[in-house]
């Protein structure tokens, strides 16, 4: 094989079959390259796992913008509470730093705010 660490992906098909990962699943890869196993549980068996392909796409899209912005903020998704929704509402609606602003529609679709129980926490 051209890439010997490439050996390890050789039956990641019929791993995937075997733990219910369906074709077309969205992961989330950290900066570390490591798929975080509860954002990928998540994904595969909450709601979203049976939403259409592309609607499954927007939903990641909107994780990762997310946890992209808790990262900025030097917090991982574990640690993120309303406020950190609320913070990041307002970066994707209002913030002049934001170059591609959101309107408040698409903040009402954005998977993180109705869904902020799946992969973070319930804090107040």
């Amino acid at each position: 094989m051209f890439l010997p660490q490439l050996d390890d992906w050789a039956a990641i098909d019929s791993r995937d079959r075997a733990l219910s990962i369906e074709p077309g699943t969205p992961i989330l890869i950290d900066p570390g390259g490591r798929v975080d196993a509860w954002p990928a549980y998540f994904l595969r068996r909450s709601k979203v796992g049976f939403l259409a392909e592309e609607s499954k796409r927007a939903y990641v899209k909107d994780y990762r913008l997310f946890f992209t912005f808790l990262r900025e903020r030097e917090k991982c998704w574990q640690h993120a509470d309303y406020e950190d929704v609320d913070d990041c509402e307002s970066w994707r609606r209002r913030s002049p730093d934001n170059p591609r602003r959101i309107g408040g529609n698409k903040w009402a679709w954005c998977a993180y705010r109705p869904r902020v129980a799946g992969p973070v926490p319930h804090r107040r």
